[in-house]
């Protein structure tokens, strides 16, 4: 939860005119993961699209790309040493009109965890077009 309030604070809250659309796609990783306990008060910008993930499709489908995504990861990135069956607590920025068919085209950076990787996260957006 720290890393999605630390998105809503510093990235979203100050940047009112950040032309994004963010999408949050949570899923269980923890046994108190759960659906009904979504916090709904955390990522109120209306720029963020919610989603529930209960087959974790949308981790798993990343984790299976990160030998092609792996250049383009930021400095400090924890967690992807060994095996990552489920790509998860990440961002990935994209070029606006990225596709994704078998691969996703566009990538820009992406940082796992969020808060490790929060310096590139901040930097990357500074650059991202604005309304």
């Amino acid at each position: 939860m720290a890393a999605a309030r630390w998105v809503q604070q510093e990235i979203l809250e100050r940047n009112p005119t950040l032309d994004v659309t963010v999408y949050a796609i949570w899923f269980r990783m923890y046994p108190t993961d759960r659906r009904s306990a979504w916090p709904g008060d955390i990522l109120t910008d209306p720029r963020v699209v919610h989603r529930w993930d209960e087959g974790k499709v949308v981790g798993t489908w990343y984790a299976r790309e990160l030998d092609d995504i792996r250049p383009r990861v930021a400095p400090g990135a924890t967690g992807l040493d060994g095996p990552v069956p489920v790509l998860w607590d990440a961002y990935l920025i994209y070029k606006p009109g990225a596709t994704f068919r078998a691969h996703a085209t566009a990538l820009v950076r992406w940082g796992r965890t969020i808060l490790n990787t929060r310096r590139t996260f901040r930097d990357e957006v500074a650059g991202l077009p604005r309304r």
